[in-house]
């Protein structure tokens, strides 16, 4: 995804708004170099109301957050033809990996439809990618994804999905994309990148460990609790309070 929005997407124009799209305007423009990311990620996140409002308006993503961790718990405890059978998705035992993980996304987030659905799919979407592209055969994805269902894991799994989500939702609202129409594609993609890095190293500071995701029922108040609590950590560490 380069950096930017869709043209129906039109974010809010009151309180700090104006002031974070500016920021964004002028990076993918390319007039403010890499120091402008830690203002523009504090404005970004004042103009959501704070880390804990952003966290609690991420409905979709927490949700989608919630049945990642349960799928992943489902598939290290009983195996991912289990996984996919307690997801209703029994068709797709056995099927290729990139026909299984398109399945476990629809899965997962549904259609989108909203601003916060589209953003949660796309966000899965990308953390799935990359395990797709590593196995071609369903007797690899199986073994890759199970490793990924340990503790570990489980805790890698759900802060990259955090910060895809974070990420996607920060470009939809923000929307560079029509800033940075005159400059290359070279310097579209680069520009994205640095951003994208930038983000990714300051949620990466976030102990989501602490959470102790391992053995939760994810389906009870403490699970969905905990999965509030890493988007208001990311959030906070995107706005630099952690």
């Amino acid at each position: 995804m380069t950096v930017g929005t869709s043209s129906a997407y039109s974010a809010p124009s009151t309180g700090n708004w104006p002031r974070a799209k500016t920021l964004m305007t002028r990076f993918a423009r390319g007039t403010s170099g890499l120091g402008v990311l830690p203002r523009l990620l504090r404005s970004y996140v004042s103009a959501k109301g704070g880390s804990a409002s952003a966290a609690t308006s991420a409905s979709a993503g927490r949700a989608a957050a919630g049945r990642l961790g349960r799928f992943f718990t489902t598939l290290g405890t009983a195996g991912l033809d289990s996984a996919l059978r307690e997801f209703r998705l029994d068709h797709l035992v056995g099927r290729p990996p990139e026909e299984c993980l398109a399945g476990i996304v629809d899965a997962l987030c549904g259609p989108g439809g909203t601003v916060d659905e589209d953003v949660a799919r796309a966000a899965m979407i990308e953390v799935l990618a990359q395990l797709a592209d590593q196995c071609a055969t369903a007797d690899e994805l199986e073994m890759l994804l199970a490793q990924q269902a340990t503790a570990d894991g489980l805790v890698d799994i759900l802060q990259d999905f955090v910060f895809e989500y974070i990420f996607e939702r920060l470009l939809l609202e923000l929307g560079g994309r029509d800033a940075a129409a005159t400059r290359d594609q070279a310097a579209i993609v680069n520009a994205e990148r640095e951003l994208r890095d930038y983000l990714r190293a300051r949620i990466e500071t976030v102990d989501f460990s602490q959470q102790r995701l391992s053995g939760l029922d994810w389906n009870s108040p403490e699970a969905s609790a905990a999965i509030e609590r890493l988007f208001r950590d990311a959030y906070a560490v995107a706005e630099e309070l952690l």
